[in-house]
């Protein structure tokens, strides 16, 4: 391009027929006389900066160092989140959100995955705390002492509040955190989960963890199998605790990964900007729930329904047949409702159906746990 720019104005300097030649390179006369007048003022052949000279709007040099040290310091936080973060820590002059993002695209700060990771998508959550909390374990990863590490971990669907993360070395003891967990933010109506051990039964009955939430009056929940997007908040949960610790942080040991991601929990809910809620932080947001966690639960006694009890073994009798239920009601009363058109047995225990079976063939038809 420069060459040829170069033979023009050469030719340009003995021809009579100025419009002809300008045809005979493919340019218009306009740029004829603009590739004349750079050879005139010595600028050279090759294409010129449309940058401005003079950029009165610019953002400081002073203000772009603020953003890119926020970044550096949080490399898994967007544009929106270092504002609102330099906003809250008195940062006055701050360009908006687009300018800072392109700040840090410029100084190549922002990979192909985070941009495509910061389209958006459509949400749903609850409308109020404790209507819902999300729980699940995250994937295992290796920790330095060569031991595998097991986040167990809690989140309020509305709210995005980070109620606990428990690193372990196996995937036991959650009945006992839940009971931590609800003697601290008491407990909520429903929980979901996914349908792996310990939160469902592997045998077709029912869990411990299915029957320690229906005797504090919470629903239990499953996700569809093989769709994780059914617990879309925690899975990206997972992701925000994977890049934004995990990814610059060697955890040596299990008592290393509670300090650390305590203290990232304590940053996720309290000082981190979630865009899903404005910008706000999940503190802002999360109270614990009004309904107590119960220390001592009085056996059910059902009162409007008949009723039978499951055997030793975990067996229940109808039509005349034995058929497997569940050994976590072993011994336990159950209350049922014969349906005369579907000729369906609803199996009740508390305020939540187990089940439905078939009353001829003693089949089960429906194994849903829902409210009454």
């Amino acid at each position: 391009m420069q060459d040829q720019r170069y033979y023009f104005v050469l030719e340009a300097q003995h021809t009579d027929n100025f419009s002809a030649l300008c045809r005979i390179y493919g340019i218009s006369r306009k740029t004829g006389y603009k590739w004349l007048q750079r050879s005139q003022e010595d600028a050279g052949y090759h294409n010129q900066s449309k940058r401005p000279h003079h950029s009165p709007n610019a953002t400081p040099i002073e203000m772009e160092l603020l953003i890119l040290a926020k970044r550096v310091a949080h490399p898994a936080w967007g544009s929106a989140k270092i504002r609102q973060v330099l906003l809250d820590e008195g940062v006055q002059g701050l360009p908006s959100a687009r300018t800072c993002a392109a700040i840090l695209q410029r100084n190549g700060l922002v990979s192909k995955e985070q941009s495509q990771r910061a389209k958006a998508f459509q949400r749903f959550e609850r409308a109020h705390c404790n209507e819902l909390w999300q729980v699940d374990f995250k994937g295992w990863f290796l920790m330095e002492n060569g031991r595998r590490c097991y986040p167990f971990t809690l989140v309020d669907d509305h709210s995005r509040y980070c109620l606990g993360i428990v690193p372990q070395g196996d995937l036991q003891g959650v009945l006992g955190h839940m009971q931590t967990f609800f003697q601290r933010y008491g407990v909520p109506d429903a929980i979901l989960s996914d349908n792996g051990m310990p939160f469902r039964s592997t045998q077709g009955g029912y869990s411990h963890f299915e029957r320690t939430l229906m005797d504090q009056n919470v629903l239990p929940i499953h996700g569809r199998a093989y769709h994780p997007q059914t617990q879309g908040k925690i899975e990206r949960f997972h992701g925000t605790l994977k890049r934004e610790l995990l990814a610059y942080t060697r955890i040596k040991d299990l008592t290393h990964a509670r300090e650390a991601m305590e203290a990232w929990r304590q940053e996720y809910n309290e000082v981190r900007p979630h865009e899903a809620i404005g910008l706000k932080r999940p503190a802002d947001l999360y109270r614990p729930s009004a309904q107590p966690y119960a220390d001592e639960v009085a056996p059910w006694v059902p009162e409007d329904l008949p009723t039978f009890r499951v055997n030793s073994t975990g067996q229940i009798r109808i039509g005349g047949t034995s058929y497997y239920f569940s050994e976590v009601f072993a011994k336990t009363v159950l209350s049922y409702f014969h349906n005369p058109v579907t000729d369906l047995i609803h199996v009740f225990y508390r305020g939540f159906e187990l089940g439905r079976y078939n009353r001829i063939t003693g089949q089960r038809q429906l194994r849903g746990i829902c409210r009454r």
